[in-house]
């Protein structure tokens, strides 16, 4: 996982996000291994928590979760994150979702700077 303090950092941190979506991301996406619960769902842009407020971000992920079925989903963030310093605050993601999807990160370490495209959280279906 490429999480860094940081000393400085550029940029907001916005960007235009994810391009709308034909299926829903569940319908995309699989389990990273049999034994998994959940679906990784990665951040859409660099994100730089430079205090500790609570900080809304988008990943690289979209509603509906799913076009085939009546699908609900949990939001956690992996282990491999609260190792780091950071936590995102649960969530549930209802199945009428549309657009963006977004998460509450926060960090009591900061400055932290995470990288997009990092795998930070799991849906859990």
């Amino acid at each position: 996982m490429n999480i860094t303090r940081s000393k400085a950092s550029e940029g907001d941190g916005t960007s235009t996000g994810p391009q709308p979506s034909s299926t829903g991301y569940l319908d995309q996406q699989q389990p990273a291994t049999r034994g998994s619960l959940g679906v990784d769902v990665a951040t859409a842009v660099d994100i730089h928590l430079q205090d500790t407020t609570v900080q809304k971000i988008h990943f690289a992920a979209e509603g509906p979760l799913s076009l085939k079925k009546h699908v609900h989903a949990i939001l956690l963030g992996r282990s491999s994150l609260g190792q780091s310093g950071v936590f995102l605050v649960p969530g549930v993601i209802d199945s009428d979702c549309r657009g963006l999807i977004y998460a509450l990160l926060y960090t009591l370490t900061p400055p932290v700077f995470i990288s997009a495209g990092i795998c930070i959280g799991q849906f859990i279906p």
